[in-house]
């Protein structure tokens, strides 16, 4: 089967303030809990932790750790019963693996967008594995590479990008989660006064721009929509 995304959780320092402040902002992770201690140890910061679906998690995490993938723990059952593996991907951002189900995120993500130092190991993993379509690369403007737009069929909108990073060092590999928006002016400006910092908004195409954020603790995402 082709691997989807379907959930994203926020692993954080401190639930209640990032309860508060996603209920602000209008955005409704599938769920919200702490920072593993083993993470905190490695100073990872509070982050966003996309879920893909597979066929089964357990062939899945070994087929990425066969690609250049870490294990970050050991398995865990979530809340809905199904197994979630959480790795370092291919490309060096943390993601988790689980078993397939009907359910699909509530969460309103309309964009991901796969930061790395490492794109080619990372777009060929996926394409072999996750069974994803990679567009061919094209140039970006400095301190960018290349991107290469991912798509579930060779024709078929594009659903997310890869982001070569290897020159933009204030830039860390990581999954970075896009969520839908009416008004990005408003939308930041709510962010803003729930306490969380933003930066100036790019044009993605076709009428969108893409405002990255962070919330309180440090968590990472943008927001998606017109301005």
């Amino acid at each position: 089967m082709q691997w989807r995304f379907v959930g994203y959780e926020v692993r954080t320092t401190e639930v209640a303030a990032a309860e508060r402040f996603y209920r602000a902002v209008g955005i409704t992770p599938d769920a919200i809990g702490e920072l593993p201690a083993q993470a905190r140890a490695r100073g990872a910061p509070a982050h966003w932790l996309g879920h893909l679906a597979t066929a089964d998690a357990t062939e899945a995490a070994a087929a990425l750790v066969g690609r250049g993938a870490a294990p970050l723990g050991p398995p865990r059952v979530g809340a809905d019963g199904r197994l979630v593996v959480a790795l370092r991907d291919p490309a060096g951002a943390v993601l988790a693996v689980t078993t397939a189900a009907d359910s699909t995120s509530s969460a309103g993500v309309v964009l991901h967008v796969l930061n790395t130092r490492a794109p080619e190991r990372a777009v060929a993993a996926y394409a072999d594995l996750a069974g994803w379509r990679v567009r061919p690369a094209s140039p970006l403007p400095a301190p960018l590479g290349r991107r290469w737009d991912l798509a579930d069929t060779d024709d078929g909108p594009s659903w997310g990008v890869v982001l070569d990073v290897t020159a933009a060092p204030h830039i860390h590999d990581h999954w970075l989660y896009g969520f839908g928006v009416p008004d990005l002016t408003a939308a930041l400006a709510h962010v803003v006064a729930a306490g969380g910092r933003v930066d100036e908004p790019v044009a993605i195409g076709a009428g969108r721009w893409s405002g990255h954020c962070h919330d309180p603790q440090g968590a990472a995402f943008t927001l998606v929509g017109p301005r």
